[in-house]
């Protein structure tokens, strides 16, 4: 969907729809009323396809345009915040001030509940990670704020997966509250929640030894499936195979923000078959 949205704006044709019209894209030169008219159908107005196109319009003359969707972000509704959003990470050399952090990092926790993926052909909850890669002495005094009061485990994994891949991680754990070991280990229980167990199991490996205490909580205060979990994330922790295995085969444990599986071992497939047999 992605690529298919960037081969599309690479066309330089646009169709903007306000029921007649039809505009032409010219990178050099975008008129008020073209610009005017693309901020309208980037809202959420149920007309199909002027939502993404006006999106593929503002992406390719973003860079001409990156004043005037700064100023439009703010007041616009949640679907064109996302298409704006995606618009302005991709504007070449574009530093954030603390007010466009603040936004980039409070959508963190909406993932697609609001804007789905399919609703502008745009991924702006996952962009925003590579962007924040970019960007990280900047967003991290924010990331780490948020991480103690935010609810959304896969916010809590994909922070703690970016403070692991910049060295933060293990210098930042004493900061971690109790208060949020507990709000993390509630995300094993069953609970009808799609992934968080996942990423709570992510958070836990890539932690590691520091999680022995907050996992043994959950052994004794989760349900019947916290405990399983918990019990089998203490094992892969000490080495075992068969309990990377068994976790494997119970949930996505080797999904990474910027893919899936990159430093997955080779004997890891072996184990998590073993596991679907039985």
């Amino acid at each position: 969907m992605h690529e298919n949205f960037l081969a599309k704006a690479s066309l330089g044709i646009f169709f903007l729809s306000s029921g007649i019209a039809m505009l032409s894209l010219q990178a050099s030169g975008q008129t008020p009323e073209q610009v005017r008219l693309a901020f309208r159908h980037i809202r959420d107005d149920r007309i199909k396809d002027n939502g993404s196109d006006a999106a593929e319009w503002l992406y390719s003359n973003r860079e001409q345009l990156k004043d005037q969707l700064l100023d439009e972000l703010y007041r616009t509704d949640r679907q064109g915040r996302d298409a704006i959003l995606f618009a302005v990470f991709h504007v070449k050399d574009y530093q954030p001030d603390q007010k466009f952090i603040n936004m980039v990092v409070a959508r963190l926790g909406e993932q697609d509940k609001y804007v789905g993926n399919s609703d502008l052909g745009v991924y702006a909850h996952w962009q925003a990670w590579k962007f924040i890669d970019k960007h990280y002495a900047a967003f991290k005094p924010s990331l780490l704020a948020n991480l103690k009061k935010t609810d959304d485990m896969l916010t809590i994994w994909a922070t703690a997966w970016m403070l692991q891949r910049k060295g933060d991680l293990q210098g930042e754990l004493a900061n971690f509250t109790p208060e949020m070991w507990k709000r993390i280990g509630l995300n094993l229980n069953n609970d009808d929640k799609s992934y968080n167990a996942s990423q709570a199991v992510r958070f836990y490996l890539i932690v590691g030894k520091a999680s022995v205490p907050a996992l043994e909580e959950v052994m004794k205060l989760g349900d019947k499936q916290a405990r399983s979990l918990a019990a089998a994330t203490l094992d892969a922790m000490n080495g075992k195979r068969a309990a990377y295995g068994y976790l494997g085969s119970e949930l996505a444990i080797t999904q990474e923000v910027f893919g899936k599986g990159k430093h997955e071992p080779e004997w890891l497939g072996d184990e998590i078959g073993n596991q679907l047999n039985r």
